[in-house]
């Protein structure tokens, strides 16, 4: 159930981070402290991937996951 878990979580993330990454590459604009927001998100899930921590990386993606809502609002 882990693995299922850590292989679904890996792939959202993967997801995640390419529209987070758009904004580093001037495809979507945001506001400088939401870029910032998001390289921070950014690192801390692939920081969190690297551990062994379960919670960690689910707090990670969490956060992930609000930083990439608020970026495709701008977006639309």
């Amino acid at each position: 159930m882990k693995k299922k878990f850590m292989k679904r979580t890996v792939s959202l993330v993967l997801s995640i981070i390419m529209i987070c990454s758009m904004t580093t590459v001037g495809l979507v604009r945001v506001s400088a402290s939401e870029k910032s927001e998001a390289e921070s998100a950014i690192a801390a899930v692939k920081s969190a991937l690297d551990g062994t921590d379960a919670k960690a990386l689910k707090e990670a993606t969490e956060r992930l996951t609000q930083v990439a809502m608020k970026i495709g609002e701008a977006a639309y």
